[in-house]
């Protein structure tokens, strides 16, 4: 058959809570409970519809016959058999449907009212829909007449009709008044029959939706299986989003997804698994995030695999990102097969003659009724195999969830499929005697694989291949290079770079070896690039410094500056500060009262012992570091004992430590300088009591229970944990933001000059909750922010402050 003359339309996907709708299937097992009705029409003889109203009860003699007749009770309960097959496939056994059919008499069906063109008029949209509402809703009514069914039993219901469905399109229709299939939701219902609803069981059950569908889909001559239409609707009920554009019926991922074209795989009796995104939201597969690589290589087993990952989520942005699976329909392509099978012969070989003859052990068909039971693999449908890379924007979903529309306009789809051989032709129409001809539902060189012979694949998705891996948003890079893949197979690998790092970054510290980072600071240590090295303490004692190449190359270790004995525990972070000559210098202080200094010789690649001295007090705060207008460096920190020391570093001479500031008795947890406005500097204190002091004057106390971080900038802030902001200088504590936001790290102050007036004016970055925020002078959210770090969201804090600059 040509698949370009296969549209399906599996109608409006709208749900609404009700009596007669399961919850959605969650990882735990469920069972969806089935109940299946037979309906048949008046007879009649109207050349406008297939068949004469009632069931084809007849005997098939063609083995080869795809869904033969009789169609009686046994064969309707067969598809059942396939349906629930394939689902607990697909969940990997957390969903199984049990379904029943009724009449139970085999050859039994409830008996409508009027001829199945009563039902569908052939007139307009309106009309039709009407007529589909009055069918399915007098079923429902006919079938609450049989005393044997108890509706309150089931979560789903399917209303089975005499006759073929008017589902695909085959040119000229000669029989337009054929039922089209459709998932009824009580959205239909209210829309036009003005009920949201058919009560049964005496008023005690509402049915509120539905499926609808015939007893074939064969027509024509072109024979089709009616699995492919039970699983799709079947995926309505359980909340699937269509794939395809609901206006023109034109595919939106083809033959790769349930959802779309794919329901029609191998002429219906085969279709599709459910792609990657919908497996996802159904909570049958979990998504290997990858967050970071460099050239790094990726295993992924096909998708019924019991290895995982299965799927790989490689993230654009924040709402935007790529899916990777390995869909793996076997060795052998069934068209392929099909088509050497039809060589030379008047009638072409079905897909049922094609699964029997070449997998006899694969494909189970019963015994009494002809219909396909089981499939090893449903996937066996495909046109080929490979990676398969989905563009995936959660915009996009979320604006047309509500209406299923998520792949309406082709030319940003919620859901795409990344097309290996760049011409992205699934969905486009085209002319028989067109080069795209038979491609618009995919083919095999869709995919991704070593050995794709399409002449625009390169064995490469990133920025600037053909597709590329650029954002809907202004065509950003998204620094993804996806590479390397391995030929076709049931486990393929391939290598992604992020290109978005600096190279060889980023580094993972080895924490047996150097211990837990405790505090980050960015600093020109050896002055060869004119760049800042990253200085890094951790909780052993250990000072790490890292260029750009993720190494420090003047010593034995390849981080390792410093390390002070580990019986005196550091204070982070250390003060960093320029002595004479142009070498960085680097103090760190112990809570014992140690003091030490180093000296970073550019000249030799060496660090030096720069000083060391006991303080006469338990040391509580970091150092701080400052230069005087006359080139004096002086150091300095607060004491359990209240006070505010400082060291003075003159060239020539030891360090002298003498108290500054002692503004009361208790321990200082926090101190910082501000500017007296006189070229120096005042301390700023906040004590463990919560009493903050600008030099000796006090200050508004925080309140109690609230804990605070060190404050930054010129007029001192700080925030606490609970997200809210004290500005110590004013003591004005009630803002705006105050409440919305969890903060886990200090807060870090950045200049930035005013666009209007050139100003500068303060901007304060924190890091909290899984997200990065930026306020502003007046503590209200800067636009764009806050920005999510990792999606989904990883059990992480940002305990440390950001570096920020500008």
């Amino acid at each position: 058959m040509k698949w370009r003359s296969v549209w399906c339309r599996i109608g409006v996907l709208l749900i609404g809570c009700s009596t007669f709708l399961s919850a959605f299937p969650q990882p735990a097992v469920d069972t969806l409970r089935v109940l299946a009705i037979r309906v048949q029409f008046q007879p009649d003889s109207d050349p406008f519809t297939t068949g004469d109203g009632q069931f084809d009860l007849s005997s098939g003699s063609d083995p080869f016959q795809i869904d033969p007749p009789p169609h009686n009770r046994g064969y309707f309960q067969d598809h059942l058999i396939f349906l629930k097959n394939y689902y607990r496939k697909v969940s990997r056994g957390r969903l199984i449907i049990e379904g029943e059919v009724f009449p139970r008499e085999q050859n039994a069906a409830y008996q409508l009212d009027h001829e199945m063109g009563f039902y569908n008029p052939n007139t307009t949209p309106e009309e039709i829909d009407q007529g589909i509402a009055t069918l399915f809703q007098e079923a429902v009514e006919k079938a609450d007449l049989d005393p044997e069914i108890d509706f309150s039993r089931y979560q789903a219901i399917i209303v089975f009709h005499a006759g073929v469905g008017r589902d695909i399109a085959l040119g000229l229709d000669e029989t337009p008044r054929d039922i089209p299939s459709l998932y009824i939701t009580s959205q239909f219902l209210q829309r036009h029959l003005g009920v949201d609803g058919i009560p049964v069981d005496n008023g005690a059950v509402t049915v509120r939706n539905g499926i609808l569908l015939p007893e074939t889909e064969s027509q024509e001559g072109l024979q089709l299986g009616l699995n492919g239409m039970l699983v799709a609707n079947m995926g309505s009920h359980l909340r699937f989003l269509d794939l395809f554009d609901p206006d023109d019926g034109r595919s939106g991922v083809g033959r790769f997804a349930l959802m779309d074209a794919g329901l029609f795989n191998g002429d219906g009796l085969l279709p599709a698994l459910p792609m990657a995104w919908t497996r996802i939201l159904a909570g049958w597969e979990t998504p290997e995030t990858i967050y970071q690589a460099q050239q790094d290589q990726f295993t992924i087993p096909h998708v019924l695999s019991g290895q995982s990952p299965r799927v790989y989520r490689v993230p654009i942005n924040e709402k935007e990102y790529f899916l990777l699976e390995n869909r793996y329909p076997g060795e052998v392509s069934l068209d392929s097969l099909q088509f050497v099978m039809s060589q030379g012969r008047s009638t072409p070989a079905t897909m049922k003659e094609v699964l029997l003859t070449h997998f006899p052990g694969e494909a189970h068909f019963s015994d009494s009724t002809g219909v396909l039971l089981d499939i090893d693999n449903p996937d066996r449908g495909l046109p080929g195999g490979g990676v398969l890379i989905w563009h995936v924007d959660e915009n996009v979903i979320e604006a047309g969830r509500a209406e299923n529309r998520i792949n309406d306009d082709p030319d940003h789809r919620g859901i795409d499929l990344e097309e290996a051989d760049g011409s992205q032709d699934i969905g486009v129409e085209f002319e028989i005697i067109s080069g795209g001809a038979g491609s618009e539902l995919g083919t095999a060189l869709d995919l991704w694989y070593e050995g794709n012979t399409a002449p625009l694949f390169r064995n490469e998705f990133s920025a600037t291949t053909i597709p590329n891996s650029r954002s809907y948003y202004n065509r950003a890079n998204s620094h993804i290079r996806i590479f390397d893949f391995s030929p076709r197979d049931s486990v393929m690998t391939f290598r992604v770079d992020l290109t978005f790092f600096q190279t060889r970054f980023p580094r993972r510290i080895e924490v047996s070896r150097y211990g837990r980072i405790t505090a980050l600071k960015a600093a020109d240590i050896d002055g060869s690039d004119g760049g800042a090295e990253l200085i890094l303490t951790t909780d052993q004692n250990r000072l790490l410094v890292m260029n750009r190449d993720g190494v420090f190359p003047w010593g034995a270790d390849s981080l390792e500056a410093v390390q002070v004995p580990p019986e005196h525990p550091v204070l982070s972070p250390p003060a960093l500060f320029p002595l004479e000559g142009g070498d960085p210098g680097i103090a760190l202080l112990t809570t014992d009262g140690l003091a030490y200094g180093f000296r970073f010789r550019r000249a030799t690649q060496s660090v030096d012992s720069l000083f060391r001295f006991q303080c006469p007090a338990a040391i509580t705060t970091f150092p701080i570091a400052r230069v005087s207008p006359g080139g004096e460096v002086h150091i300095y920190w607060g004491c359990a004992g209240g006070e505010v020391y400082r060291a003075t570093l003159t060239a020539g001479q030891p360090p002298a430590a003498e108290v500054v500031l002692s503004p009361s008795g208790d321990p200082i947890r926090y101190l910082h300088l501000v500017p007296d406005g006189n070229d120096g500097v005042t301390p700023v204190v906040i004590t463990d009591a919560g009493q903050a002091f600008i030099g000796s004057e006090p200050q508004q106390a925080l309140p109690q229970g609230e804990s605070a971080f060190q404050p930054v900038g010129t007029s001192p802030v700080t925030v606490s944990t609970a997200g809210r902001f004290f500005n110590l200088e004013t003591g004005e504590f009630l803002h705006p933001e105050d409440g919305y936001h969890r903060f886990d790290s200090p807060l870090a102050a950045v200049a930035v000059p005013d666009p209007l007036t050139g100003r500068l004016q303060t901007r304060y970055v924190l890091a909290g909750d899984n997200h990065i925020r930026v306020f502003n002078y007046n503590f209200t959210l800067e636009e764009n922010f806050p920005y999510r770090v990792y999606t989904p969201p990883q059990p992480t804090h940002f305990h440390l402050s950001p570096v920020a600059g500008y």
